[in-house]
């Protein structure tokens, strides 16, 4: 349980040294270099840095080609594939293949190119298609239909009830009309007048609704100028395939593209690094910091890369601000992800990690509560971390769960619920004994509760004042345990009385120490034990321990009970029946899996964390080899 120490480091080294230097930070992983400060890039001339082929225009290049070839790739690969290990020997021939792998991007472009503008011409010709297809019954070139001298002619649209009433105004009038095509209770029709009737006959139609067509109007036939759009598009089409086949045979070249991207990150981020330096024509100089447990190390290990390199480690003064990062054991470390998920604690605080990973795995096992649903948790999960390796952040939440999953089997064995069912046994019975799981999570609360008042009192013991630990940790301990006291054990009802009468007349003088006017402070003593209302309320909301973990047992005993009526029916009974029952027992444990992790979470968060936890720590940083695609040793 500890926050590592941290110290500041500052290199000056060789500007012909700087690749070694910073490719070797960055596989050690354990330093983190701050950047300039503004009155740094104002008070030193910083020499520009060389030019470096591995740019944010090629990784995002690259980054775009990678998505798009993925979506072509056949090749089957696990829902969890591990990533493939590259060494110094890889890496060498990747980047000497680098020019032909970047034309391959630049062909991924090109083909994306060439593929939009063959589907927006193919959209374009869909369209001029669709307008064209009404008409294709027409037997005359679309260049013959316009006005002569003595007659005017129009292709257009027009509803069928407006059509009947326009044309019952026509019966006086030179004017024909042929109905081209018809689409629900659409027409198309091809109109003909004589002229003298024009300026009457458009604004009729007009008035009605009337759509002239949009077309085309060449030599040819609608029927002809349709076909040869229909052939255009089927070109389109043509072409359109050839890309795709173009985009699958590029896909093979997925993971020279993957450990290029990768390679090139790390590159990024060591001349990233190095903007952060100051520089001159021949030297540089590098600030940041170290675990103060590695110093030595990392001191050792960069001076045997750089001999002249000058490297000054020590501790921070009162202005700095150093990074967190926590260090705790192996069986305990999983749980730092509930921490840093909430926030850092502050540089001067106490990492609860330790303390906190017994009271979470527990909440968590009182709330899954199904042995059987703990044993799949516990066996399968290291199981798979074996085989498939995944990275380190997921395998942190993965062996939280495992961690978890067995204390669901000692709290599942305890309520005697195995997959829904009941074993020949009886311990705790949820249906029959709710008092006493309801008592026992209030139980499990309160010292949960205590545990953070603890934290509270060490942390004033160890900054060196112990009365605060008594006027605000001691006080309210003697209030509720005197509370509970009096209430389970008649007995000892008078030492309750005496020791929460203790507690509220050192939170009445107490609270409010910090102000010297003797009715202000019992006024701040007086609104400070209106806080008994809170503790209430955060007793309480373990009661969610009894509710969830009931909801488990009980679900599962309705899973059995309905798989145990379709097994009744032959052997398609008993083939849906199995299906049905892995079916509703994974759905059951996943929703409570997850339910079980987000009000353990709550727990810590509200009831737990709020006691003592102070936040506000900068996460550590430091220059590594974290990739998306490879592992780089």
């Amino acid at each position: 349980m500890a926050i590592i120490k941290m110290n500041r480091i500052t290199l000056l080294a060789l500007n012909e040294d700087r690749d070694k230097l910073l490719s070797t930070m960055q596989r050690m992983g354990c330093v983190e270099v701050s950047p300039l400060s503004e009155d740094e890039k104002e008070r030193f001339i910083i020499q520009k840095k060389s030019e470096s082929p591995s740019t944010a225009g090629d990784l995002a290049r690259l980054s775009w080609t990678i998505d798009k070839l993925s979506v072509f790739n056949k090749q089957k690969t696990p829902m969890f594939g591990k990533r493939p290990f590259i060494d110094s020997d890889i890496e060498t021939s990747v980047f000497s293949n680098m020019h032909t792998t970047m034309e391959n991007v630049a062909r991924a472009e090109e083909l994306e190119r060439e593929n939009g503008e063959t589907q927006s011409y193919k959209t374009k010709l869909q369209i001029l298609a669709g307008q064209l297809y009404p008409w294709i019954k027409l037997d005359i070139p679309l260049s013959r239909i316009i006005p002569t001298s003595a007659t005017f002619q129009l292709l257009g649209q027009i509803k069928k009830a407006e059509w009947e009433q326009v044309t019952s105004e026509w019966s006086d009038h030179l004017v024909y009309a042929e109905d081209v095509f018809t689409k629900g209770d659409t027409l198309y029709l091809w109109i003909i007048g004589h002229i003298i009737n024009k300026d009457y006959i458009i604004s009729a139609l007009k008035t009605f609704g009337f759509v002239s067509a949009q077309l085309d109007y060449d030599n040819q036939t609608p029927a002809q100028k349709y076909s040869e759009y229909i052939s255009e598009i089927s070109k389109c089409d043509q072409r359109l395939a050839q890309i795709h086949e173009c985009f699958l045979e590029l896909s093979g070249q997925l993971t020279e593209l993957k450990t290029l991207y990768d390679l090139m990150s790390l590159e990024q981020q060591r001349n990233d690094v190095y903007e952060r330096s100051i520089r001159t024509e021949s030297t540089f100089i590098l600030r940041g910091w170290v675990p103060e447990v590695l110093k030595d190390k990392v001191t050792e290990k960069l001076q045997s890369v750089s001999p002249v390199c000058s490297i000054d480690i020590c501790q921070p003064s009162e202005e700095d601000e150093p990074p967190v990062a926590l260090m705790n054991h192996r069986g305990v470390s999983p749980f730092e992800s509930v921490v840093s998920g909430f926030a850092l604690p502050s540089p001067l605080g106490i990492d609860p990690t330790a303390v906190m990973a017994p009271f979470f795995a527990c909440l968590f096992g009182m709330m899954v509560s199904d042995a059987g649903y703990g044993l799949l948790l516990g066996l399968a999960i290291p199981l798979f971390i074996k085989f498939y390796k995944p990275s380190e952040s997921s395998k942190k939440m993965m062996w939280l769960l495992a961690i978890g999953g067995w204390f669901t089997v000692i709290w599942g064995f305890i309520y005697n619920t195995w997959f829904g069912a009941q074993l020949g046994y009886r311990i705790i019975d949820p249906l029959k004994d709710s008092l006493t799981v309801m008592m026992i999570s209030i139980g499990v609360g309160a010292l949960h509760l205590f545990t953070g008042l603890g934290m509270a009192a060490y942390m004033n013991i160890k900054r060196g004042r112990p009365l605060d630990a008594v006027y605000d940790q001691l006080s309210w301990l003697l209030i509720i345990l005197g509370v509970a006291v009096m209430l389970i054990s008649p007995n000892l009802s008078v030492a309750g009385q005496y020791a929460a009468l203790l507690g509220v007349v050192i939170v009445l003088l107490f609270a409010g120490r910090d102000k010297r006017n003797p009715l202000k402070r019992i006024t701040s003593g007086l609104g400070a034990l209106y806080g008994i209302s809170g503790w209430i309320a955060d007793l309480l909301s373990y009661m969610r321990l009894f509710g969830m973990g009931l909801a488990t047992g009980v679900i599962g005993m309705v899973v059995n009970q309905l798989c145990g009526t379709v097994f009744q029916s032959g052997i398609v009974g008993k083939m849906i029946g199995a299906v049905l029952f892995v079916g509703a027992h994974a759905f059951n444990a996943g929703i409570n899996i997850l339910g079980a992790y987000v009000h353990s979470c709550r727990l810590q968060y509200i009831e737990f964390f709020g006691k003592f936890y102070e936040e506000g720590g900068r996460p550590f940083k430091p220059l590594n080899t974290s990739t998306r695609y490879v592992y780089y040793r």
